[in-house]
């Protein structure tokens, strides 16, 4: 185990047996079904831990499944969004992130790669020629 799971570890082990309240939603169950939250995971749905309207006061914020479970899929609706916003490669039709710079233009992996593989298959002169290729060229010979 990493130091920083044996510390966690540590943590929940600390923590009472016996039922908790979800500082959520307020459902009373068994250790279980309604765990104590880290302070590091106490959040919920873009909430901060402060905001728990069922919070006992002196014991760390607790979740029960269903919170959880809404607290996961919040987070994945999250990544998905911001996935969503980032850039796009620049290739006409291609829906893919852009991750690479190729001679100004940005592209995705993929179109990265067929690129490069259409420059340097021309040999010598290619390869010299790359250093000197615009954004223009670059565009068209990916889109081929």
């Amino acid at each position: 185990m990493s130091k920083t799971s044996k510390t966690m570890a540590r943590w929940y082990d600390a923590q009472p047996k016996g039922d908790w309240t979800c500082s959520w939603c307020g459902t009373v169950g068994p250790y279980h079904n309604v765990q104590p939250q880290h302070p590091r995971h106490a959040s919920h749905c873009g909430q901060d831990a402060s905001e728990a309207p069922h919070a006992v006061a002196g014991r760390p914020t607790a979740r029960c499944c269903e919170c959880h479970n809404a607290a996961v899929a919040w987070s994945r609706d999250e990544r998905r969004k911001a996935r969503a916003a980032e850039p796009r490669c620049e290739v006409q039709g291609c829906r893919r992130r852009q991750t690479w710079n190729v001679a100004g233009a940005w592209m995705c992996g993929q179109h990265k790669s067929a690129t490069l593989r259409k420059v340097y298959s021309g040999g010598m002169c290619a390869m010299l020629g790359s250093a000197t290729m615009t954004r223009d060229a670059a565009l068209a010979l990916a889109s081929k």
